[in-house]
């Protein structure tokens, strides 16, 4: 495991490693968890022949990778998923790796997918349908419930909708919570901290004036307050400080350093959001950003020089660290590095 020299200014300095890079160019959108000490990521998009203004056509892949222990190279399994999938919830539940929907070569899933790690393969088993086939949402296990938001079903509406699964009785499927306050969106980046769901940012479509439609970069950030009752669970949602800036598409769930901060790098900005050809794209913005639950504060920590932020990617702890896997750094361009950062 090497250490990837930083540029940083202001208070955080966090220490990042480079693990070792995914085969082939990357991919966006991916799947990723851990089980039994294992690391394993999957499915995911990318451009293999041309970029996509090139004529390039979109491969989805439905290929497992998994990193032992000893940081070696990433393996191949001869198991792979059930069909190509991207763009959908991947959450690790004890040694469970549990993925929520996302889109296929023919439209979108709606399946639940859970995957075990028992030591030679990977075992695999189903759990309640999504109540909808559903993309670029997203999740994140809270204690022992799943919990799902937002996103876009098959006729391109975004959502304003909230599901939790139950991990201990997942038999009896998923219950509706209130919906998200504010706009309707997806790619939202997502967090829990105290037993609490968090929800960041996102995008959403808005008119301007006159009546054309533009991608709206989103900066209000939300918690979901879980109550556990005798005879179940209430859900409340209370607004938060505001985002210094839109982080859609952000590497999720975010980050957790120091039982403390959340840790945000990478994800669309308004700025981003308005550059129309892929071709001159100047990439994702470096800077980053923590935010202190306890108190409901943001703070500038600065930038990091010489690493590329990335967009459209899973983050996973795993051994005291969290892991950002793959990802986009500009429009159709992949990149197959695998950083993490110390907690």
């Amino acid at each position: 495991m090497s250490i990837v020299s930083t540029e940083l200014f202001a208070q955080l300095k966090p220490e990042l490693s480079a693990l070792p890079s995914l085969p082939s160019i990357g991919w966006a959108g991916m799947y990723a968890g851990t089980s039994k000490g294992v690391l394993f990521c999957m499915g995911g998009t990318n451009f293999p022949d041309k970029k996509p203004w090139e004529g390039g056509k979109r491969n989805v892949s439905k290929e497992i990778y998994m990193l032992s222990n000893n940081y070696s190279n990433w393996i191949k399994l001869n198991e792979e998923l059930p069909q190509p999938m991207a763009y959908g919830v991947s959450a690790t539940y004890g040694n469970q790796i549990i993925l929520v929907g996302g889109t296929t070569e023919n439209g979108m899933s709606a399946q639940i997918i859970v995957l075990e790690w028992d030591g030679e393969k990977l075992n695999k088993q189903h759990y309640p349908d999504f109540p909808v086939p559903i993309a670029y949402a997203s999740g994140t296990v809270v204690g022992n419930l799943l919990i799902v938001a937002g996103g876009m079903d098959l006729a391109g509406n975004l959502s304003k909708k909230c599901y939790a699964l139950n991990l201990l009785n997942p038999k009896n499927g998923w219950l509706a919570l209130p919906d998200l306050p504010g706009r309707e969106r997806m790619l939202a980046i997502c967090g829990a901290f105290g037993n609490k769901f968090y929800l960041f940012s996102g995008e959403t479509k808005t008119k301007n004036l006159y009546g054309e439609i533009y991608r709206d970069i989103l900066q209000d950030a939300y918690k979901l307050n879980i109550t556990e009752k005798e005879k179940g669970f209430s859900f409340e949602w209370e607004a938060l400080a505001k985002m210094p800036k839109g982080m859609s598409a952000g590497a999720t769930p975010v980050p957790v350093l120091n039982n403390e901060t959340m840790f945000f790098w990478g994800g669309v900005d308004a700025v981003a959001g308005l550059h129309k050809v892929p071709a001159t794209h100047p990439g994702i913005s470096k800077e980053i950003f923590n935010y202190y639950p306890n108190q409901d504060k943001w703070e500038f920590v600065g930038e990091i020089k010489d690493i590329s932020a990335k967009v459209t990617l899973p983050v996973v702890y795993w051994n005291n660290q969290w892991v950002y896997v793959s990802g986009e750094i500009k429009p159709g361009i992949r990149d197959n590095a695998v950083i993490s950062i110390e907690n």
